[in-house]
């Protein structure tokens, strides 16, 4: 089967993961149509039997990956301990690490961001108990791209430890925060959903636009209603689906029974897929016409400073800077440099100050200013 037709859902988790995986599968169907790969942070010199162990806990087969594995619907996948996995042409790509780091060995992250790009809306990413933040930028890429992002929350069946869990939640890029034993409905729900937005009901679909416009503005204190429409509307079905709202007049009485829903609807709005000079022809315009004015007339005893409004999370903040360095170099004596970047997001300037990104992320970077201005650690820059 093509493995564009199913769902590849990705379950990452370290300390206490073995417990959420047991509750995870004793209320999962069989016959889902989807595959899962689980991917257990554990320390170099662990050995696993999660393989065995699953065995006992679903009727799906079981599968050890290896580097070149084929992925099937209703299969379950576990890699070794200590390895990176990624997927591509519908199969598990494996590479043992050797660094024993455990602080720079992120493989949640990296398998996620691999999903995120194979399978776009097809990619559902994960994340259960475990300590540390792997995993959260994971959730981001797979959401930047149209899939689903899921963590075990408090209620219920909490997670044992809740690090990784508090860490994804953070970045603003999580769809669904649930007990484990709810997740699988919510997978079977929101992947078979399709919501579809008419051109009237009652309200008209614009008119629904300004009706929920008004309630963020009132709610969350930011006027969207010159957001582009589409691109608003669109946002705005992914969210129903999230709820179970069936129409935009359910999914406006959401809004106004639940405040919480507004702040999700909002960073929804936020993510927007971004990359290092995204935009290749504006950047070059930068570095050969503005960015040598900016610089026109000033010694080392003076200053250019920028400000990036929007900077989302930091890429075109990082590529201004890369920039301005590199026209630094062609001069004797160069000014100071300031940059200032901003964004109404404080999940995503948390994101930009970390400064780590896995490789979707950076896209649009040259093989040299990658060498010169980023650090490669175990899937991530």
């Amino acid at each position: 089967m093509n493995v564009n037709t199913f769902p590849i859902v990705g379950i990452g988790a370290s300390a206490g993961g073995i417990e959420a995986f047991h509750t995870f599968f004793d209320h999962m169907p069989t016959d889902s149509g989807m595959a899962f790969v689980m991917i257990l942070h554990l320390p170099a010199d662990h050995k696993s039997l999660l393989t065995d162990i699953l065995r006992h806990w679903t009727a799906m087969p079981v599968v050890d990956a290896v580097d070149g594995t084929a992925i099937l619907s209703n299969h379950v996948y576990v890699p070794p301990p200590h390895s990176l996995v990624t997927v591509s042409d519908c199969k598990l790509k494996v590479r043992m690490i050797h660094d024993n780091d455990e602080r720079l060995f992120r493989p949640i992250d990296g398998f996620f961001d691999s999903l995120g790009t194979a399978m776009r809306e097809r990619a559902a990413g994960i994340v259960l108990s475990g300590t540390g933040t792997d995993g959260a930028l994971g959730l981001k890429a797979i959401k930047e791209r149209g899939g689903l992002t899921i963590v075990q929350g408090s209620d219920g069946t909490g997670p044992e430890y809740d690090g990784m869990p508090r860490g994804a939640v953070a970045t603003g890029a999580v769809d669904v925060v649930a007990p484990v034993e709810e997740i699988p409905q919510h997978l079977l729900r929101l992947h078979n959903a399709t919501v579809e937005l008419p051109d009237s009901e009652g309200n008209d679909v614009d008119s629904a636009r300004l009706a929920i416009c008004a309630l963020l503005r009132t709610n969350i204190g930011h006027d969207f209603s010159e957001y582009r429409s589409q691109t608003f509307m669109r946002r705005v079905a992914r969210r129903m689906g999230v709820t179970n709202s069936l129409t935009l007049d359910a999914y406006i009485n959401t809004l106004r029974s639940d405040p919480k829903e507004s702040t999700l609807l909002f960073r929804d709005l936020l993510i927007r897929v971004t990359s290092f000079f995204r935009d290749r022809e504006t950047f070059d315009a930068l570095a050969t016409t503005v960015i040598p004015l900016l610089f026109r007339g000033k010694a080392a005893d003076g200053i250019v400073r920028i400000w990036i409004p929007g900077c989302a999370t930091g890429e075109e903040a990082y590529s201004l800077g890369i920039l301005m360095r590199e026209h630094m170099d062609s001069m004797q004596s160069p000014p100071r440099v300031q940059i200032f970047a901003t964004d109404i997001d404080d999940l995503g300037i948390s994101t930009a100050r970390l400064g780590r990104y896995p490789s979707t992320l950076i896209e649009g970077l040259s093989g040299e200013r990658l060498r010169r201005f980023f650090t490669l650690s175990q899937g991530s820059y």
